[in-house]
C-alpha cells in the first residue's frame, strides 16, 4: 500500500491518548468485532461496490498511523483499495465454522502503522446464506461511527450516488481546552479518597474480568417513569444519583465520581463523519441528602451540555486526577435494536459474539437498562480489584436507593 502522495492529518486528542495506552501501533485490545449471518441472495458485486464507495468517501478508512509525528497518513484512493479491506471465502460451508474462521482472521493483531483500521471478511457458505465479520479499530470506530458505516453501506448497496457529500474526521474532530469547560472546579478537586483507593487496587493496565447482574421487577420500572415525569428528570439522572450515593456508602466515603460515555458529537458535520469522537463526561458528589446529590448531578449535566469537547485524560491531568476514572456508568431504556449491517432485501441476524478474553481495563463498568418488565444493572469488573460479593452488594444497594427515590 505504498503511497505516491502523502497526506498527513493530525491525530486527535482522543486518538493520541489511546495510542499512549496501547504503547505502540500494534493492538488487539481495542479491536472491535461485529458478526452477522446474512440470509438471502447477496449480490457480491453490489456488496463490493458499496464497500469501495465508503472507502473512497472517508479518508480515515484509508489511513495508517505515523506515531512519531502525531499524525495519520491518508493513502490515495485506488481501485485496488477495496482489496486491502475485503476478504472473500467460498470454501467454508458450515455457518458456525465460517463465523469462527472469520473472527479468528479479523481478530488477529492489527498493525495500524501499515494497514487500514477496517477488516471485512465475507464467506459465501451456501446459496442464500453468508457469514459477515467486520473488525474495526476503536482508533477510528466509536459507536456512532459503526452506525454511520452501516448506514452508508446499506445506501451504497442500493444506490452509491444517493449518498450526500461526506464529512472528514480531520475537519470536524476539534477539541476544546480545559479552561473552556463551564464546570465547577470542585468536581475534580475533591480528595475522593475512596475512589482513589479503589483504583489503587488495580496494579496493571488490564486484569481478569468477572460479571454480575441484578434485577428488580416492573414495579420499580413503573415508579421510575412516574418519578421522571414528576421531577422533570431523565432516567439516567435518577439512576446515576442512586449509584453515586450507593458507591459512597460502599466505599465508606461520601465523595464519589464516575465517568459516563458520551458520543462527543454536537454538530451535523460531526454526526456524519467517521472517526473517534466518543468521550467521557464525569458526574460526582461530595455527599448530602438524596435531593442534594441529584441537584448537583443535574447542574453538572447541564454544564457538560454547554461545554466544548475536551478529552477526559486532559481534564484529569489538569486536576492531577489520573486515577479518578475506575468506574464507568451508563443507564438507558432497554430494547433498542442493535446496529446491524443491512443490505436491501437481505435478512440480517446478529451472530452471537465470540467468547471474550475475559479481561477488563477499568475496575468496574456498570450498564443499566429499564423496560416495562423491570430494571436491570450489569456490572463487569476486575476480579483483582473487587469481589463478586462486593459488586453484587453495590448494585443491589443502587436499586434500593433508586426505589427510595421513586417512592
Amino acid at each position: 500500500m505504498a503511497a505516491t502522495l502523502e497526506d498527513l492529518r493530525p491525530l486527535s486528542d482522543q486518538q493520541q491518548a489511546m495510542l499512549e495506552f496501547m504503547g505502540g501501533t500494534r493492538d488487539t485490545f481495542y479491536l472491535e468485532i461485529e458478526s452477522f449471518i446474512l440470509q438471502g441472495d447477496l449480490s457480491l458485486r453490489r456488496f463490493r461496490q458499496a464497500l469501495d464507495t465508503v472507502a473512497c468517501r472517508h479518508e480515515v478508512l484509508r489511513s495508517v498511523v505515523v506515531a512519531d509525528s502525531g499524525s495519520y497518513r491518508v493513502l490515495p484512493y485506488e481501485t485496488s483499495t477495496v482489496d486491502h479491506l475485503l476478504t472473500i471465502r467460498r470454501d467454508i460451508h458450515d455457518i458456525n465454522d465460517a463465523l469462527r474462521t472469520g473472527r479468528e482472521y479479523v481478530g488477529r493483531q492489527m498493525e495500524l502503522d501499515r494497514e487500514f483500521p477496517l477488516r471485512v471478511w465475507l464467506a459465501l457458505t451456501k446459496p442464500g446464506q453468508s457469514a459477515l465479520v467486520i473488525g474495526g479499530h476503536h482508533l477510528v470506530f466509536d459507536g456512532w461511527s459503526w452506525r454511520n458505516l452501516y448506514h452508508e453501506l446499506e445506501q451504497a448497496y442500493i444506490d452509491p450516488d444517493s449518498l450526500p457529500p461526506p464529512k472528514q474526521y480531520h475537519e470536524t474532530a476539534i477539541s476544546g481546552a480545559v479552561r473552556e469547560l463551564t464546570l465547577d472546579a470542585e468536581l475534580f478537586q475533591r480528595p475522593y479518597q475512596g475512589v482513589r483507593a479503589l483504583q489503587g487496587r488495580a496494579k496493571t493496565p488490564v486484569g481478569p474480568a468477572g460479571s454480575v447482574q441484578v434485577r428488580r421487577g416492573p414495579g420499580l420500572a413503573a415508579a421510575l417513569v412516574r418519578e421522571c415525569g414528576a421531577r422533570a428528570a431523565t432516567p439516567y439522572t435518577l439512576a446515576v444519583t442512586s449509584f453515586l450515593i450507593s458507591l459512597g456508602n460502599a466505599l465508606g466515603d461520601p465523595e464519589a465520581i464516575v465517568g459516563t460515555a458520551s458520543i462527543g458529537r454536537s454538530t451535523g458535520a460531526e454526526l456524519r463523519a467517521l472517526g473517534y469522537f466518543s468521550n467521557t463526561i464525569f458526574v460526582g458528589t461530595g455527599g448530602g441528602t438524596h435531593g442534594e446529590v441529584m441537584r448537583g448531578v443535574q447542574e453538572q449535566l447541564a454544564n457538560w451540555r454547554t461545554s466544548p469537547r475536551v478529552q477526559w485524560e486532559k481534564i484529569l491531568r489538569e486536576y492531577s486526577g489520573q486515577d479518578l476514572y475506575p468506574i464507568r456508568f451508563g443507564f438507558g431504556r432497554a430494547g433498542n435494536v442493535g446496529l446491524e449491517a443491512r443490505f436491501a432485501d437481505i435478512a440480517t441476524v446478529r451472530a452471537t459474539d465470540a467468547a471474550s478474553d475475559e479481561v477488563a481495563r477499568r475496575v468496574a463498568v456498570i450498564s443499566g437498562a429499564f423496560d416495562d418488565a423491570g430494571v436491570t444493572l450489569t456490572g463487569e469488573f476486575r476480579v483483582d480489584a473487587v469481589t463478586e460479593e462486593w459488586m453484587r452488594g453495590l448494585l443491589e444497594q443502587c436499586l434500593t436507593v433508586l426505589a427510595e427515590m421513586c417512592a
